[in-house]
């Protein structure tokens, strides 16, 4: 006799396109970048189509990232309202590279493509040879060392608040100087 398979089960073994892992890999990007503005106290919004902020960015931040490869009409007035309020061309990400920006002034800094690895459980312990960042202390001391590697900014840019307010987990190299 065959049962009915767990709702588990069947999350197991989905099978998703390279365009839904895309969009996976897209709102988590978003959901990083939110975690980093309101640790830093920074306003952000996010629609369906897209996730941005009016303030000045963290440092390797940008204003918008998108989030939908079929809502251009949407990012593309988002831009428009981000360019108005702050005077410039805010610094955006376009996750799915649709949007021809060059006649509006910007150009392409780099191109990237999305990396993706099946989910896995939340284990309850981090994989062999990386520790769990847990406190300031160790965080400030990953950071600096990040810094001395070649960091071009002075800023903090992950902010203690990230350990408390954030759903992600920070995971760093055993045996390295700086835990």
């Amino acid at each position: 006799m065959i049962g009915n398979p767990s709702q588990s089960d069947i999350l197991k073994h989905t099978v998703r396109s390279d365009a839904e892992k895309a969009r996976i890999c897209a709102a988590n990007n978003a959901d990083l970048y939110q975690a980093i503005f309101r640790a830093h106290g920074l306003p952000d919004q996010r629609t369906s189509a897209f996730w941005s902020s009016d303030a000045i960015a963290p440092p390797y931040y940008s204003n918008m990232t998108t989030l939908d490869p079929d809502a251009t009409e949407e990012q593309l007035i988002e831009i428009g309202r981000l360019t108005d309020r702050s005077g410039r061309r805010p610094g955006l990400k376009d996750g799915f590279s649709r949007l021809d920006l060059v006649n509006k002034g910007f150009q392409l800094l780099f191109s990237a493509s999305w990396i993706w690895a099946e989910p896995h459980g939340i284990a309850a312990r981090a994989p062999q040879g990386w520790a769990r960042i847990r406190d300031a202390a160790a965080l400030d001391r990953w950071e600096h060392s990040w810094k001395e590697s070649g960091s071009q900014t002075d800023a903090n840019v992950f902010t203690p608040a990230l350990l408390f307010r954030s759903q992600h987990t920070y995971l760093w190299p055993i045996g390295r100087r700086w835990l």
